[in-house]
């Protein structure tokens, strides 16, 4: 199930998006659902409904990220990638006050 994860800023303008349409993330969320004392974060991205994080939420989202980085036991090249893209998404998010990263699901 793709998720599609856009920054907006406080009147909803898209600043930027990525579709995940392979599903990238959701390979991801299934280790923090199953995992919920390991992450802060990203165990609430709900894949079947729109999640958002505004800037402070954010800061702790890039460090859920770069746990689940080195978890090698799910880790390949395809999701450290999108792993890379989306802490660009949230440092862009970071850039301006009243940004959010928004995860839209099913």
């Amino acid at each position: 199930m793709p998720l599609l994860i856009k920054t907006e800023d406080f009147k909803g303008e898209v600043l930027n998006e990525h579709n995940d349409e392979q599903g990238i993330l959701n390979a991801v969320l299934e280790y923090c659902y199953q995992n919920p004392t390991k992450v802060n974060t990203l165990k609430y991205i709900d894949q079947y409904d729109d999640t958002t994080f505004n800037s402070l939420q954010v800061k702790d989202l890039i460090l859920d990220i770069e746990f689940v980085k080195k978890q090698s036991q799910i880790m390949n090249k395809e999701k450290l990638e999108f792993l890379s893209l989306l802490i660009n998404l949230c440092n862009e998010t970071l850039k301006e006050p009243h940004q959010y990263l928004k995860f839209y699901g099913d």
